[in-house]
């Protein structure tokens, strides 16, 4: 993400592909993608909030965590799969749903992203562009930019 002047770190993750223990799923074959819709189908029992509701899978997480998109909604849901391959009992599979993606994003990943930093989330403007560039949503010119700019109390350079 290039620099502007106004670089937000939130905004910033919710545009950037997904990082760290989450692996998005949007350019996987339809058979892989195939395997977690139909092991949630098998782990749904009647009365289960996605029972007879159509999903795809958007990302996968380093745990059994799926996050998926309810079709004919905007909401989205995360799912942690058993992998029993049959009928669970409820409480299983675990499910949260939200919303929206971005729902999702506010509640759980940025907060989540914060918490595997290290680092809290009320981050200054200047901390939020070291840890951009750090973790490469902030290019090099651009980082150079604000630093330069900040250290001589000029303008940012806007682009």
């Amino acid at each position: 993400m290039m620099f502007k002047g106004t670089f937000d770190i939130k905004s910033a993750l919710k545009n950037e592909p997904l990082f760290y223990i989450w692996e998005s799923c949007a350019n996987k074959s339809t058979d892989f993608r195939k395997t977690f819709t139909d092991e949630l189908e098998k782990e749904l029992y009647i009365d289960h909030p996605l029972y007879g509701l159509e999903v795809d899978i958007i990302a996968r997480h380093a745990s059994d965590d799926c996050l998926f998109k309810i079709t004919h909604s905007n909401q989205v849901c995360v799912v942690h799969l058993t992998w029993k391959q049959a009928t669970e009992i409820s409480p299983y599979p675990l499910t949260q749903i939200y919303e929206s993606l971005d729902a999702w994003y506010e509640t759980d990943y940025i907060p989540d992203f914060f918490c595997i930093l290290g680092i809290p989330s009320d981050l200054s403007f200047f901390e939020q562009n070291v840890i951009g560039y750090a973790i490469g949503l902030i290019g090099n010119k651009d980082f150079e930019n604000y630093i330069y700019a900040r250290a001589h109390n000029m303008p940012i350079n806007r682009r």
